[in-house]
This record gives structure tokens, sequence and C-alpha cells, in this order.
């Protein structure tokens, strides 16, 4: 979109603004989390890695439109935990696994899976994001694939956008178990 540039006086905190990054000079949108001295903000920048950025009067303005809602997802802290569990149970249907969910701390929570051969954590943001984290003692890419895939099948709202391998190593040598 289109607009003036519209230089405010001032921004209270919680105010939705648009502010500008100097790095690739684009604006993105954002929030006011902190006024500090000098006419400079603490503005919380809605980018990929949603960063906390100090910004002056002349970086920012006013945010007029109204931030995209997304419908709540299908998701809750009991049922995180049943993804977990379904995950386990994909790849080792005959073990014994103790799952155990950590809520009350923010408006999501953490669901944890311990089996045998290997270990699970889920974070829930209590919104749109999960993050999943699995260990398992065997490098095994379609075991990692088979779990993703009955953790993630248990929902509509979610689809897989990000996907990391840590490899193992001792010191200051890293590799994989194949290397």
């Amino acid at each position: 979109s289109i607009r003036k540039w519209d230089i405010a006086s001032e921004f209270a905190v919680s105010e939705p603004v648009l502010a500008i990054r100097e790095l690739d000079g684009d604006w993105y949108m954002g929030k006011v989390v902190e006024k500090l001295p000098n006419n400079e903000y603490r503005v919380h920048i809605y980018e990929s890695t949603g960063l906390i950025e100090t910004k002056g009067l002349h970086q920012m303005m006013k945010r007029f439109e109204k931030p995209v809602e997304f419908p709540p997802p299908e998701v809750s802290c009991a049922m995180l935990k049943e993804m977990l569990e379904k995950g386990v149970a994909s790849i080792d249907p005959e073990g014994e696994t103790k799952l155990k969910i950590h809520d009350g701390v923010g408006d999501g929570c953490v669901a944890t899976a311990l089996w045998t051969q290997g270990n699970a954590v889920a974070n829930w943001d209590g919104g749109h994001h999960i993050d999943l984290n699995m260990f398992t003692f065997e490098e095994n890419q379609q075991t990692h694939k088979t779990f993703s895939e009955a953790f993630i099948g248990m929902t509509s709202s979610f689809s897989i956008v990000s996907h990391n391998e840590q490899p193992r190593g001792l010191g200051r040598v890293v590799n994989f178990k194949h290397e």
C-alpha cells in the first residue's frame, strides 16, 4: 500500500506501528514495547525472527491497518500430548512411553515424551506455532519422517514449514554417524 509518511510526536506502549529497518530499508509491522528517554522506543518488529529494536520517532509511523486475524488453531495442551503420543506410537508401537504436559507458564504449553529409543519435546505458544524437537539414538531419516507425519497428521491447522538436523559430535568434531 502507499501512504503518506506521518511522523507522530509520540507513541504509547502497545501501540501498533510501522518501523523501518536500516538493514534492508523496508517497513515492518510492529508494536511499541517500551518508551525510552530522548524520544526513542523499543519496538517488537514482526518479521521472521520477531526481534526487538530501538527506534526513534523518524523511524516509525502509526499503523492504521488492522492486523491479519487468523482463526484460532484446533490445538490444546491435551491435544499436543496426544500428538506426541501418536508420533511415538508410529515408530515404537510396543514400547513404554512417559508423557508429561507442562502448562500454566504462558499461553501455550510444553509436552515431553521419553521412550527407550529417544525423546521428543513439543513446544506450543498457545497460538499458531509449534516447535518439535526429537532425538533418537539411531540415526534414521525414515523414523523421524514417520514420527513427524503422525504428529502433524492429527491437525489440519499446522504444517511443517522448517526442518533442521543437528549432527552429533564430541569436542570440536561434529558429524553424522555415517560419516
